[in-house]
């Protein structure tokens, strides 16, 4: 009597642990939780909904990432599995894609080299704008006028003379930069739009570059007031109007407002559209128009 006891006990707390395993199994949700569940338990009466939720599991990741890589590693983990055909799929779809990439690549390299000035750059980026190069275009338009600036000075660009760069400092102050300046609702933030950007990082995170060469881009209305150090803080539109100015970019992604901090001349009118309203009693001034 007592063995038959000890045999139902064992019976009723191994199936106990099947259940409470894939309980945790299920609560976890990963793919490798079902797989260590199938592995302990094979054969289980969880087996098949396991091996379900298994494949989900896996194929939620695998969306989530969406890369070339993470197809294929779905398709060697489970090559039969449900979602296996549309696994192979979207892998066809990604090459051709990358395929048009390295094409579009390699035509970008070989015009860019042959051209000659500013109006064929701007040419080649409307040319290229829906593609991952146009950033790269987009550098070489400020790097060339940049360059035409240091040597020959601004001429007749519009030029903000009191603000200038910040000396370098703590907390990240007076590093230099490229930047998108993007403005949603009451908060400012930072985007990096090509090769050549940088956004320098302080403790509290991302701050603007202020540093000499910095370039910024208008993506929305941004008031500045001067530091008499040199440098700049964000101020509302109030305080822009009695002691700074506001930029108001009005250009598309690869046309944005764009200035260029400079110790020599102030801040300089690079390229695109908007307007720089001054502090009271300024006259608007209008670019790019």
């Amino acid at each position: 009597m007592k063995k038959v006891l000890c045999l139902l006990m064992l019976l009723v707390c191994g199936c106990s642990t099947v259940k409470d395993d894939y309980a945790q199994a299920k609560s976890t949700d990963t793919y490798w939780a079902y797989t260590q569940f199938l592995s302990n338990h094979p054969g289980s009466e969880f087996s098949a909904d396991a091996a379900l939720r298994m494949d989900e599991a896996l194929w939620r990741v695998t969306t989530r990432g969406g890369s070339i890589e993470q197809y294929r590693n779905y398709l060697s983990k489970l090559p039969n599995g449900k979602h296996a055909k549309e696994a192979t799929a979207k892998i066809a779809i990604l090459e051709k894609v990358a395929q048009l990439k390295e094409k579009k690549q390699k035509a970008f390299d070989a015009e860019i080299g042959q051209v000659k000035d500013i109006s064929e750059l701007e040419a080649l980026l409307t040319k290229y704008a829906d593609s991952d190069v146009a950033g790269k275009a987009l550098a070489r338009i400020e790097d060339t006028m940049i360059a035409e600036i240091d040597s020959k000075g601004p001429g007749t660009r519009f030029v903000v003379k009191d603000l200038r760069p910040a000396n370098v400092g703590p907390q990240g102050v007076g590093q230099s930069g490229r930047v998108t300046i993007s403005v949603q609702g009451q908060s400012v933030g930072f985007q990096m739009q090509t090769p050549k950007d940088a956004i320098p990082m302080a403790g509290m995170g991302a701050v603007l570059p202020m540093g000499p060469g910095s370039v910024h881009r208008f993506d929305g209305s941004v008031a500045f007031k001067p530091y008499p150090q040199g440098g700049m803080m964000f101020v509302d539109d109030k305080e822009a109007e009695a002691a700074g100015y506001r930029f108001v970019g009005k250009g598309d992604q690869y046309h944005r407002l764009t200035f260029y901090l400079t110790k020599e001349y102030g801040y300089v009118y690079l390229r695109g559209k908007g307007e720089v309203i001054p502090k009271s009693g300024g006259e608007t001034t209008k670019l790019g128009e």
